[in-house]
């Protein structure tokens, strides 16, 4: 299973993986387990064999305690749009990033490291950067394959825009390569299956597109036809379910939200923002973030790295949100949706 920055919504097809781990929990999966001391057994008159010093949860990675878990960046393009230390300083560029990062959520230590053309690095997290993306839309990715984490970034898809740039946008709406470098990382970092989802009641109706379709939905039809999913501030203060509804609620809307499983990626809420970090002298673009307070629906946050929005759950312009409508009337499996904040 993939998910991309660029247009939202447009990600690889489910597979089985992704089914088996549609509904599973926000955890932290990457604590590593140390074995408990182990000495010779001296009664037996054999020896005893001991485990490693150190053993690792299935399919994780034990790093060295200096450099943490090595992610590859691999340039794989052919217009050499990379020149002198420009990768090396996007490497430490997103090495401190990944540290501000980790103030806010619980991950292992990530460092990220260049390789040259002709080396193929036994890691198991990898950053391709390749000359155009291979879906349709997207100007970076990142995916799972057998216990190798992968992602992809298409330099000159992001670049066939005359508003984006390497390490800077050039205009405020546009993006940079460094940009979707970041956004593709930290959702690795945050969500390397991309399945782990959080239940809300409180999610913000903004734009509402059918993922399958394309189409987008019109709330208030929505809320006449499955008004279960749906939650109404009315003008006056009042919380009602789009089940209790009267017609005289629907001229008194003040906000809507809805009843759904929120896909817990890191970027994509508010992945307009523009954060920059310093590198022998020169601005190298990352990304914003939420942090683990946008999922509680009680917190006073701070709820993304910017500290620009206000409530959990909500998006900033630019921003958008994958989720599943579940336990639907005459529907055997979840349908999914995304939403979109412009203005």
């Amino acid at each position: 299973m993939s998910s991309n920055s660029g247009l939202p919504g447009m990600e690889a097809e489910f597979n089985k993986a992704f089914l088996q781990f549609m509904f599973a929990p926000l955890t932290n999966a990457m604590n590593l387990s140390s074995n408990k001391t182990c000495t010779p057994d001296k009664t037996s008159g054999s020896e005893k064999v001991c485990p490693p010093e150190k053993v690792c949860p299935p399919e994780k990675v034990c790093p060295p305690s200096e450099t943490g878990i090595i992610i590859s960046i691999q340039d794989k393009t052919t217009k050499n749009r990379f020149q002198g230390n420009d990768l090396n300083d996007m490497a430490e560029a997103m090495n401190k990033f990944i540290e501000s990062f980790r103030q806010y959520w619980d991950t292992p230590k990530y460092t990220c490291k260049v390789y040259t053309k002709d080396t193929v690095p036994e890691t198991k997290y990898n950053i391709f950067l390749i000359d155009d993306l291979d879906i349709e839309g997207a100007y970076g990715y990142h995916t799972e394959l057998n216990g190798v984490f992968i992602i992809k970034i298409g330099v000159e898809t992001t670049l066939k825009n005359p508003e984006h740039g390497i390490f800077q946008r050039k205009q405020m709406n546009g993006r940079s390569v460094s940009d979707v470098v970041a956004h593709e990382l930290l959702e690795t970092i945050g969500n390397p299956y991309v399945n782990r989802q959080i239940f809300t009641q409180f999610l913000p109706v903004y734009t509402m597109v059918d993922a399958d379709t394309s189409e987008t939905v019109d709330v208030l039809e929505g809320i006449k036809k499955i008004p279960s999913i749906f939650i109404i501030l009315l003008q006056d203060g009042t919380i009602k379910n789009g089940s209790k509804m009267t017609q005289e609620d629907f001229n008194t809307i003040q906000k809507v939200y809805i009843t759904a499983n929120v896909l817990a990626e890191v970027v994509n809420p508010v992945q307009s923002n523009k954060v920059d970090e310093i590198v022998n002298n020169r601005k190298i673009e990352v990304c914003d973030f939420i942090t683990p307070e946008w999922f509680k629906i009680e917190s006073k946050g701070p709820f993304n790295f910017k500290k620009t929005l206000l409530n959990p759950f909500d998006l900033d312009v630019g921003g958008y949100v994958d989720f599943f409508l579940i336990n639907l009337p005459n529907k055997p499996v979840s349908l999914r949706f995304y939403m979109f904040r412009t203005e």
